[in-house]
């Protein structure tokens, strides 16, 4: 299961909920670039600042939210923000999904876990949590990141 990182809530439940249970899935989750949430994950520092926020609306923070269990999380996914964009447009061109900023990271996240189930020839279901639909009230897709 690979949900993305807002307030760390819903992979903290998620987390909990597998651990829980005893089932044999793993949770991934995707970070945008300048999420404060994989480099607390990798170094164990439970409060761990970025000094900037994600461009990637409604996942990823500056600093890490009291709702995140690194703990329950088995992978870490970083995802670049011109990843994101390419995932994005993708989506859009050839699956004909028009989707907000978010559904990027998460599709090119997702990714991520399907290619490692593929190179060791595992079988399995990779699931993710999208949000935003991008879509704005005359149809046209949104901007996805300011120009730099």
């Amino acid at each position: 299961m690979a949900p993305g990182t807002g307030t760390g809530a819903t992979s903290a439940s998620v987390g909990r909920h597998l651990r829980g249970h005893g089932r044999g899935t793993r949770l991934a989750v995707v970070d945008p670039e300048n999420s404060a949430y994989f480099p607390a994950w990798a170094s164990g520092c439970d409060d761990y600042t970025t000094g900037m926020p994600s461009r990637t609306p409604g996942i990823g923070r500056p600093r890490t939210e009291p709702g995140f269990l690194p703990e329950v999380i088995d992978l870490m996914i970083p995802v670049p923000d011109a990843a994101s964009v390419a995932a994005l447009r993708w989506l859009r061109t050839a699956a004909g999904i028009d989707a907000g900023p978010s559904t990027g990271t998460h599709f090119w996240g997702t990714c991520h876990p399907v290619a490692r189930m593929r190179e060791a020839g595992v079988r399995g279901s990779v699931v993710t949590v999208l949000a935003a639909d991008g879509v704005g009230g005359d149809g046209r897709l949104r901007r996805v990141l300011p120009a730099r």
